[in-house]
């Protein structure tokens, strides 16, 4: 069952390997991080960092590939001409600076459809403001579920994965990302087995009060959803 509303922090001090969601968390079946720690001297580094995720069952960057390939704009925001001081010279506090978030939900089948996609941008003068932290709210999909019709009827508002790409800039107005991505144990047979990730982190990722899934709609959840592997 998916959460009806995250709330999440998004902080480019954290990494991969300060992940405390992994396929352990209950309502989580498999998770993707890739990051690196913005703020380091060396710049932005894109390896995979699995340390805080070892024994987990990862999402693939094949799999991944399959909700990218399906985005209108893999691009972020390109716009160089923003004004972009606030990351250098003498008064610059921040090397980096998020300028867009796409909030992602895909169905629960191994082809991973987009059925929700959300976008939130952020100019670097906010950013700054907000002292590096982003702090941001998506409604998912699942919010649309009825109570009333059976789950096997509106399978569309059944999120299967989940996940943010954040799009990053420096102070060359180049664009890096990070990208965050947790599949949902859609196998329940109940809202026994929510989601828990209220305080837990996944990369730049800090989960928030989130708003859980309203259990009258996940009583009903097909046993054998195919999930991604």
């Amino acid at each position: 069952c998916s959460p009806t509303t995250y709330n999440m922090k998004i902080r480019l001090d954290l990494s991969c390997a300060n992940s405390t969601v992994d396929s352990n968390t209950p309502g989580i079946n498999s998770t993707f991080c890739l990051s690196g720690n913005a703020n380091a001297a060396d710049g932005m580094d894109r390896s995979i960092d699995n340390r805080s995720l070892r024994g987990s069952k990862l999402l693939s960057g094949e799999k991944l590939s399959l909700i990218k390939n399906q985005l209108d704009v893999f691009g972020g925001d390109t716009n160089q001409e923003e004004n972009i001081r606030g990351l250098n010279g003498e008064d610059a506090v921040f090397s980096y600076a998020i300028t867009q978030v796409l909030f992602i939900e895909t169905d629960t089948s191994n082809e991973l459809t987009i059925i929700r996609q959300v976008s939130l941008a952020i100019s670097v003068d906010e950013f700054i403001s907000n002292n590096g932290v982003l702090i941001a709210s998506f409604e998912s999909i699942a919010s649309q579920l009825d109570p009333v019709k059976p789950l096997k009827e509106q399978l569309e508002y059944l999120p299967g994965t989940a996940g943010v790409i954040v799009f990053v800039k420096n102070s060359d107005g180049e664009i890096s990302t990070g990208e965050f991505f947790w599949g949902l144990d859609t196998n329940a047979n109940s809202c026994g087995v929510l989601p828990e990730l209220n305080g837990k982190r996944l990369g730049w990722v800090q989960f928030i009060e989130n708003i859980p899934a309203n259990p009258d709609v996940c009583d009903d959840i097909p046993t054998e959803s195919p999930l991604p592997q």
